[in-house]
């Protein structure tokens, strides 16, 4: 890929940053492998040079709401995913690298690699990516960005959505889709078109007709094999009844799984295809700093529901109108009793709600309220201000 030249230590300015290999699976949504990966990436935790590293990815409600359109103006879709993204990028100054351990290159002077490309691990790798994928789509290409995500790119009978090298797109005219990648091949974008959208950010997209079927079975799987529990007897809820406390004088976490990781999965999962288990997600996450043994039998709770309901996901029929449509509600004071009477969140309300468009739901949460609330009015009205800001 042109990535780098052969240089002599002598010759480099500022530090010699080291590498690694970084070796993964790449798994489909069920779980099933696809590939084998295998990268040498930079030690950019080394780096000393001050850069901005910012960079934009496309929010999961901005995936909804690009599943909804197309739906409703009933245009195709397609997936491409752009082939070592990170190293199509050229870097705005040099940077030199030691040689992979193993790799030799002559014998006259000591040598080392110049950059002159971005290459995986650089801290601004990401942002040089965005930077230059983005100036091709919107000023070579012609798409406009949305004011309400940088990642959603329209121009006439075509969107796209962008995640890092994943990139999503819907089209009026299939002649308008293969204009585009051949535009970007010809500025020399190297690409894979993956087919139909189906498979996205580890998500299947299960499409019948104008019902969509959103679920994340290989993710399931993966939690039930994190904390042991792939054969255990399926729960029929995901949480009881009562409210989730920091139960200060219970045991410590006694599990050899990391109470951190799995609420990760589990957010990951309640925020994307699973609103039914976001609230018992929310009270685990609380106490992902000081986890008791308490709150890891609530987490095993959920994923006991989970080995039960794994095929299951969000099931959407769309209206067929862009309508506009609100749930919203919220308890008073629900840790009452639960926490210590001297403690501030004994009196905290918390917030639930759902917003469809279309039919579809685009937007969900459940979450303890900032301000304490001084009636059940009051938590209300708080609830329904928070999805309004939306």
């Amino acid at each position: 890929h042109g990535t780098w030249e052969v240089d002599d230590q002598s010759n480099a300015q500022g530090k010699i940053l080291p590498g690694t290999w970084v070796f993964r699976i790449k798994r489909a949504p069920d779980g099933t492998i696809l590939k084998f990966k295998a990268r040498y990436c930079v030690r950019g935790d080394l780096q000393t040079t001050q850069q901005e590293t910012y960079a934009p990815v496309v929010g999961w409600s901005t995936i909804r709401l690009f599943l909804i359109l197309s739906i409703l103006l009933q245009w195709d879709t397609k997936a491409i995913d752009f082939s070592q993204a990170f190293v199509q990028a050229a870097l705005s100054y040099p940077i030199w690298i030691h040689l992979p351990r193993g790799f030799h290159a002559g014998k006259e002077s000591k040598k080392c690699l110049k950059l002159v490309k971005s290459l995986y691990g650089l801290a601004e790798a990401p942002r040089l990516w965005y930077l230059h994928l983005f100036d091709a789509l919107v000023n070579k290409l012609g798409f406009t960005q949305s004011k309400i995500d940088a990642c959603l790119l329209m121009k006439k009978g075509m969107m796209i959505v962008v995640f890092v090298d994943d990139c999503a797109i819907s089209y009026q005219h299939e002649k308008d889709y293969h204009k585009l990648i051949s535009d970007l091949r010809k500025i020399r974008f190297e690409l894979t078109e993956e087919g139909e959208f189906s498979k996205f950010l580890g998500i299947n997209f299960d499409r019948k007709g104008n019902t969509v079927h959103m679920t994340q079975t290989g993710l399931i799987e993966r939690i039930a094999e994190a904390t042991g529990l792939s054969n255990s007897n399926p729960n029929h809820t995901p949480t009881h009844q009562e409210a989730l406390g920091k139960d200060l004088e219970g045991p410590p976490m006694n599990e050899n799984w990391s109470y951190r990781s799995v609420v990760g999965m589990l957010l990951y999962l309640s925020t994307n295809t699973r609103p039914d288990i976001a609230f018992a997600v929310s009270q685990v996450a609380r106490f992902s700093n000081n986890p008791k043994q308490s709150h890891a039998v609530a987490v095993k709770t959920i994923v006991r529901y989970l080995i039960g309901t794994k095929n299951k996901g969000t099931l959407v029929t769309p209206t067929g109108k862009l309508d506009i449509q609100l749930y919203v509600d919220a308890d008073f004071a629900g840790l009452f009793k639960k926490e210590h009477e001297k403690d501030p969140d004994s009196a905290r309300s918390r917030t639930g709600y759902i917003l469809l468009l279309g039919g579809f739901p685009l937007i969900w949460k459940s979450q303890l309220q900032s301000k304490i609330a001084l009636s059940t009015l009051e938590a209300e009205y708080s609830a329904l201000s928070s999805l309004l800001e939306h």
